[in-house]
């Protein structure tokens, strides 16, 4: 075996453990994915003779990099309202970028970009399902063996349901893009897709329901543009009947109960947003530290909710807090660089639709093994766009 072939099972392992660990508070599985990582970046450099003829490298691969660097500014100068945080979060920016390179160089081949993209849409749909049975089946537990600790609303490894829909999200994607290559197999992806959306619906997410649908729509649309009418009205049918039943299935009461009985007037989170605005008033230029957003919080806080606040529940307001306007002018180019790679190959929306999930909530916050996974999404993505592909092809 080739080391680049290695390298693309180390990674896939790596990005395997950090998924099914996921539910694990501890430091210890994110560090063996680092490790899994590094080893399988070694792979790729073997043999040591022809590795510049393999590798691919985009310029935008570097707008993580400066992130971890930005971080690394702010702990070596000590503006941080929190070293400790600030140096973790450089070291989870090292590891996002170097997972992203590695997905770049593993994916710019077009068949196996294809083979990872539609093994994911089926891998997804499963894992979903699975987790939908196992809420059902043994609230509270993890692969109904594990005490999560929570009474109810987990999901597989997923113990805060708006993360199992930003994983839906990534997978939902994929499986139309895929039944869109595949109308021999058109009918398989899409049930994946509907299993995926139905799987946010009985989430009971509201975000997540909301950001899945529009997602669906544009995916739709794609769908439409990329084949003929007939199998567009296939798609639609199919999709209909698929969903109908997988919703008819899995149950949609969760979310028409939470909708029902919720207040969004006193929705906590406007109080909190409010208090990050004044945060971001104050730290606008250089940020507070990577990572320190629940260490200014407190005092900032508009009334003591009687818990304790971990997150901002916008990503995007969390980022600008943390590391100003550099910040939030780098993950806004990550973001758009996504969505130009999705004028490519559009599977890559489901990236583009996490990140816009981030604006009322936080997918890449707190799991840091999650947030890998999407920037294996966002590497790969890179290696659709035509420059790289030139290079590539001569």
């Amino acid at each position: 075996m080739s080391g680049q072939r290695y390298s693309a099972l180390l990674t896939v392992s790596a990005l395997s453990f950090g998924l099914i660990t996921l539910w694990l508070p501890d430091a210890w599985t994110f560090s063996i994915l680092q490790i899994l990582l590094s080893f399988a970046l070694f792979a790729l450099f073997l043999p040591l003779e022809t590795y510049a003829l393999r590798l691919s490298f985009h310029p935008l691969l570097l707008l993580p990099l400066a992130v971890a660097t930005l971080a690394l500014l702010q702990f070596s100068s000590s503006h941080s309202a929190n070293l400790w945080e600030t140096r973790r979060a450089a070291i989870e920016w090292f590891t996002f970028a170097t997972c992203a390179f590695l997905a770049c160089n593993h994916c710019r081949d077009r068949k196996a970009r294809q083979v990872a993209v539609e093994s994911f849409a089926l891998g997804s749909s499963v894992l979903c399902l699975f987790g939908v049975l196992q809420n059902y089946s043994a609230p509270g537990r993890v692969w109904w063996i594990f005490d999560s600790g929570f009474e109810s609303q987990v999901f597989g490894p997923f113990t805060y349901h708006t993360k199992f829909a930003n994983f839906a999200q990534l997978g939902l994607a994929t499986a139309f893009w895929s039944a869109s290559k595949r109308a021999d197999r058109s009918w398989l992806y899409l049930s994946a897709a509907a299993v995926l959306f139905a799987a946010v619906v009985v989430s009971a997410s509201r975000g997540g329901v909301l950001v899945i649908s529009l997602e669906a729509l544009l995916l739709s649309v794609c769908y439409a543009r990329s084949n003929s009418a007939l199998s567009s009205f296939r798609l639609a049918t199919f999709s209909l009947l698929s969903l109908a039943i997988a919703i008819a299935l899995l149950g949609a009461d969760p979310i028409l109960l939470r909708l029902k009985t919720t207040d969004f007037a006193l929705d906590s989170r406007w109080a909190i947003n409010l208090a990050s605005l004044d945060m971001a008033a104050t730290y606008f230029w250089s940020g507070s530290g990577l990572g320190t957003w629940s260490t200014v919080y407190p005092e900032f806080a508009r009334f003591d909710l009687g818990q304790r606040i971990n997150q901002a529940h916008n990503d995007w307001l969390q980022w600008f807090i943390e590391g100003g306007i550099a910040l939030l002018l780098l993950v806004l180019s990550i973001w758009l660089s996504a969505v130009r790679a999705a004028r490519e190959e559009w599977w890559s929306l489901g990236f583009v639709f996490v990140w816009l999930h981030g604006f009322f909530d936080y997918p890449m916050q707190q799991t840091p093994a999650f947030a890998t996974l999407q920037f294996a999404f966002w590497g790969a993505a890179l290696a659709t766009l035509p420059a790289l592909a030139r290079r590539d092809k001569a």
